[in-house]
């Protein structure tokens, strides 16, 4: 971190940095490095204001060093363009492939008003996989056994592998979950899948079973609900097929996956409704 007297040196927010206020909090992102900072507004608002209007800043903060040190912050001479180009450079001829996403399915049990997938135009352009919109157990096992050796290839031996199981619903389509996840473990016993490959399940969880999330914890599966908000705007955003609201079902499936030990998360799609009543 850097500190130290205040000079003649004007310094100005990177074009890199974005920020976004919520309340009495205020985000910071550098968008190619990725990180992210967190500050009370009070604090950093005065900062950044000094900055934009050209004043000298004083250099002996910790906020102000914490901004240097991560190129939030830049002297009114900092290049963005070789920034980028830099980054650029450093990533070029690395193939890398360490993700494989199977779409187990194209259909859904549920009718959310924002998806994109069950559109009439849709209905009519695509019945994957012989009309049936599942996948059948030959496709994942094709390519699981490709994405193993493509990743042999173009991926470093000790990074994870990522093997993201998604729709439609996916649960729609279990008996296939259950297949790529045993060929999966068979790959990974066999060594030509590493030990750290990870399996993740996106879904809505309205069809979980307590057989289900048996077999999910058994293998280490790690999953992501999609949860959208409060429960009156989840109720209004996501529904079953007969209008009939799913909150309570999809709460008590998240709590049988934490019961089981699952690693659970929340996947939730962003609106402004969701946005203004976070939490």
């Amino acid at each position: 971190m850097l500190s130290g007297k205040a000079d003649s040196k004007k310094y100005r927010l990177s074009k890199l940095c974005h920020t976004f206020k919520k309340d009495n909090v205020i985000a910071l992102l550098n968008s190619i490095s990725l990180e992210v900072v967190f500050m009370d507004s009070k604090e950093t608002e005065g900062v950044l204001n000094k900055i934009e209007c050209g004043e000298i800043v004083e250099q002996n903060s910790d906020l102000f060093g914490k901004l240097r040190e991560l190129n939030m912050v830049v002297q009114n001479d900092f290049d963005e363009k070789l920034e980028l180009f830099n980054m650029t450079q450093k990533t070029s001829g690395r193939e890398l492939l360490t993700v494989l996403y199977l779409v187990l399915t194209d259909h859904c049990n549920l009718k959310c008003s924002y998806c994109f997938i069950e559109t009439p135009v849709h209905k009519k352009q695509s019945q994957l996989y012989k009309g049936t919109g599942n996948m059948p157990k030959e496709i994942p096992e094709s390519a699981i056994k490709m994405f193993s050796k493509l990743t042999t290839m173009h991926a470093p031996k000790e990074s994870q592998r990522l093997i993201q199981l998604y729709g439609g619903e996916p649960l729609l389509n279990f008996p296939v979950i259950k297949y790529a996840v045993e060929y999966i473990k068979k790959l990974v016993t066999e060594t030509y899948l590493p030990e750290n490959t990870k399996i993740v399940l996106i879904t809505n969880g309205v069809l979980l079973t307590e057989d289900i999330a048996k077999f999910i914890s058994e293998h280490k599966i790690l999953v992501g609900v999609s949860v959208d908000g409060t429960e009156g705007m989840f109720n209004d955003y996501r529904k079953s097929k007969d209008d009939k609201p799913v909150f309570h079902k999809v709460v008590n499936s998240f709590k049988l996956l934490k019961q089981y030990g699952v690693q659970v998360g929340i996947s939730c799609t962003l609106n402004p409704a969701v946005v203004d009543n976070f939490k």
